[in-house]
């Protein structure tokens, strides 16, 4: 699925918590060198921006943000832009209708906060066709 296989994988992070987006950022590039993060955003109108200037191939979004929530930002993103690019969806809700609106929506994975890092790196290299098998569902809590 990456635009380049030999180059790593293009990654936009958005989240309006500046804590969440630092600590994520620091996990993926210490722990996930198959990855790129090559811009950050508050908000899911900056983050279409940024997908689109820097083709990116993955998408790490949280549900909940100012100006443009990631469900919406999604829908833009695959069904009026139609870009290729795997969005990953974050939350801290558990609902099972939120899971469902995500696939509809085109959303590649939900995972739910807090989640453990290893599960991020699983999930973004599965969405990403680094291995052979899809990301588990998130577990109901």
């Amino acid at each position: 699925m990456f635009s380049d296989p030999q180059a790593p994988a293009r990654l936009v992070l958005a989240d309006d918590d500046p804590a969440v987006r630092s600590a994520v950022r620091m996990y993926i590039e210490w722990h996930c060198p198959e990855f790129v993060v090559v811009g950050e955003a508050g908000d899911g109108a900056a983050a279409l921006k940024l997908v689109e200037a820097h083709d990116a191939d993955v998408v790490l979004m949280d549900v909940r943000m100012p100006i443009l929530d990631g469900l919406t930002a999604t829908r833009i993103l695959k069904e009026e832009i139609q870009h290729r690019a795997a969005v990953v969806l974050m939350t801290s809700l558990a609902l099972h209708q939120l899971e469902e609106e995500a696939k509809t929506a085109g959303a590649a994975a939900v995972l739910r906060k807090p989640f453990p890092l290893g599960e991020l790196r699983s999930v973004l290299r599965a969405c990403g066709g680094l291995t052979g098998e899809p990301p588990a569902p998130a577990a109901a809590g």
